[in-house]
């Protein structure tokens, strides 16, 4: 298993599907998943529309044998990217490194850091993920909540109606930043991680509690 993206509404399919899979006996599993059988020995990764976050039927079918074949198993160590406005997550492996395109789909990617404000999507930076992941490990922490990821134009106007804080030219409009935070981990210490990585601007909002990177030019601001 690479990544998989679970929607709100995929999020009740795949708990009835690992239940039923869980009551299934290994026969049945052994009959339905031939994959076993043939030798197969990589495992199968949930095929998730990015347009709808929710699996087809033959996607949810095949995915159902793949739990079945799953049990006894020890359960994959994962790391769950969530967004707090769209109440959707990312489960990526803890083990091992993410690349954008060849372990996740950039086209998953960009639908996940979609404008919550619109739904538009945007191509999204491919090194925005991996800094959430590591950020994870480094802190020893299997969740990271997003506070904020693309803009459209339209939100960001909005937003600067609202406060003059907000850059005309964001990089949030331009899919290179991401707002975010951890869990149990005190903001001052994700931010002098984040200065560290010497990424591109790092900004510092103790007072919301979350830190800003982007991937433009380094450069480095405080907002309490």
């Amino acid at each position: 298993m690479r990544a998989l993206f679970i929607g709100a509404s995929a999020l009740s399919a795949l708990v009835a599907a690992e239940a039923r899979g869980a009551a299934a006996s290994g026969t049945d599993a052994e009959r339905e998943g031939g994959a076993a059988k043939a030798g197969e020995g990589s495992k199968k990764e949930a095929q998730i529309s990015p347009e709808t976050g929710r699996m087809g039927d033959e996607e949810r079918a095949a995915w159902q044998r793949e739990l079945g074949g799953r049990i006894g198993e020890d359960p994959e160590e994962l790391i769950n990217i969530h967004g707090l406005w769209t109440q959707e997550t990312l489960a990526v492996p803890k083990n091992g490194d993410i690349a954008v395109g060849e372990d996740i789909a950039a086209e998953v990617v960009d639908n996940f850091f979609r404008c919550h404000f619109t739904d538009q999507s945007t191509d999204i930076d491919e090194k925005l993920l991996p800094v959430l992941v590591r950020a994870a490990k480094q802190f020893e922490v299997d969740r990271v909540e997003i506070v904020s990821a693309y803009r459209s134009e339209k939100h960001n106007l909005n937003l600067r109606k609202k406060s003059r804080h907000v850059a005309r030219n964001s990089q949030h409009t331009h899919g290179t930043a991401v707002d975010f935070r951890l869990p149990g981990v005190h903001v001052s210490r994700l931010h002098r991680w984040a200065r560290s990585l010497r990424l591109g601007g790092v900004g510092y909002y103790p007072s919301s509690g979350f830190v800003h990177v982007d991937t433009a030019e380094v450069r480095y601001w405080t907002l309490r």
